[in-house]
């Protein structure tokens, strides 16, 4: 995937589970080195609506901790399946992490091909978007990011055509200056 978006000149916000920050901290630093940003998607990407207060806490806490010793301090944290909840929300504002989801959605899982997932994004192409794309198959059925890093240079051409570009949520979310 990091391949694939330098060659395509594309930045991106990149969400990470703990555990596999604390398998891949070399990863990491990959994505913060070429430009990325990242962020939380919790410890184990498990569902906070099925698990009380005192879970959730534990798991967003244990995520950032994760990221730390990663060499990142994160300022974003996206839920896991994007099921916000009150014990999720309060445990991502007692990290100091702001809540992100999403405007438009890829579902590589649901899509027979990279173009329907490509079709979809560019359905939704408008400036600030935040599109949902999965890099990996940890969390989703095998060969959802490979559709989802195929449907990435069609996606390049929407962006294009849509007179758009890229940015990272840091970069999205920054205060405006003048100068």
């Amino acid at each position: 995937m990091l391949d694939r978006l330098d060659e395509l000149g594309l930045r991106a916000s990149f969400f990470c589970t703990g555990t596999n920050v604390d398998a891949y901290p070399e990863l990491v630093a990959e994505m913060t080195g070429r430009g990325h940003c990242v962020g939380t998607h919790g410890y184990t990407h498990g569902h906070h609506l099925l698990h009380g207060p005192r879970w959730v806490a534990d798991e967003v806490a244990r995520s950032v901790d994760a990221l730390g010793a990663a060499g990142v301090v994160p300022r974003w944290y996206r839920p896991p399946y994007g099921q916000l909840s009150g014990p999720s929300a309060l445990a991502a504002r007692r990290s100091g992490l702001a809540v992100v989801l999403w405007s438009v959605w890829g579902r590589e899982w649901t899509s027979a091909t990279p173009d329907n997932v490509a079709a979809r994004v560019i359905a939704g192409l408008a400036p600030g978007a935040i599109v949902l794309l999965h890099d990996s198959d940890s969390s989703s059925p095998p060969g959802s990011a490979a559709k989802g890093r195929a449907a990435l240079g069609p996606i390049a051409e929407g962006l294009h055509r849509h007179g758009l570009s890229t940015a990272t949520l840091d970069q999205l979310m920054s205060p405006v200056t003048d100068v």
